[in-house]
């Protein structure tokens, strides 16, 4: 084999390789950034099955009036205020300093009926830096979750695409 022809042969390869890259390219990042927006989103999800559970267990409080509540330490028997169904680390991630998967979770609860049943709820899910991430998003008792780039979700922003 001459050396002009090896020459062709790693041209050849190196083309394909680089062809084969650049095709592909589009396809990674996509899947990197559905494995990112996942994680935000995937405890609101969790919050709000909890929630729907927790109202179903304690129908004369409704919703919890806090996420702690949904926690627990003593998952031996669940209580209304500790009720096992989210984990401690989620429920405490309220600061920079406790965030889960570079998230804060603001919970507010809505006003109580003339029974002091809990009716509504909604979380919010904002990045702890600037280094955690873009996207802020909300939830509500809808169970749908929304998402806004940049600043602060509510319930008219768009819904979050199913494939993050």
């Amino acid at each position: 084999m001459t050396i002009l022809n090896r020459k062709w042969i790693y041209s050849v390869v190196i083309g394909v390789v680089l062809v084969g890259g650049i095709a592909l390219a589009p396809y990674l990042f996509h899947m990197v950034e559905r494995q990112f927006y996942a994680k935000p989103g995937d405890p609101l999800g969790t919050i709000n099955a909890a929630e729907e559970t927790y109202r179903s267990v304690y129908p004369k409080r409704g919703y919890s009036r806090t996420l702690a509540e949904l926690s627990g330490t003593n998952c031996g028997t669940p209580t209304e205020t500790s009720a096992c169904l989210i984990d401690q680390a989620l429920a405490n991630a309220t600061s920079a300093a406790s965030a889960k998967s570079g998230y804060v979770y603001t919970y507010v609860t809505g006003p109580p009926n003339a029974e002091g049943v809990i009716e509504s709820y909604s979380v919010h899910g904002d990045p702890a830096t600037n280094k955690s991430g873009a996207n802020h998003f909300y939830t509500d008792q809808t169970g749908v979750i929304r998402i806004k780039s940049g600043k602060p979700a509510d319930k008219d922003s768009p819904i979050r695409k199913s494939d993050y």
